[in-house]
């Protein structure tokens, strides 16, 4: 049986809660982030992408973009899910 509704939380909340308090979600947080929870150095996470590193500290720092689908390709190798 689900909770009651009271124990839900609007997503949209939270996310505005969140960049609130962290400034915006973006490919390179996420990139770091996740380095940083799977404890990897730049050139082992490089390698895990398929990138060089000047590449991946570039998109760390938000200095550099990828498409939806290249950022999408990131997220099985990072055990993330694609949406």
């Amino acid at each position: 049986m689900p909770a009651a509704t009271e124990d839900w939380v609007d997503s949209q909340e939270v996310s505005e809660a969140l960049e609130k308090r962290l400034g915006p979600v973006t490919l390179g947080k996420v990139l770091r982030a996740s380095r940083t929870r799977l404890e990897l150095t730049q050139k082992e996470m490089a390698e895990r992408l398929g990138l060089k590193i000047p590449n991946l500290s570039a998109l760390e720092h938000d200095k550099r973009f990828v498409s939806v689908k290249k950022a999408r390709n990131f997220a099985g190798p990072l055990g993330l899910p694609e949406s």
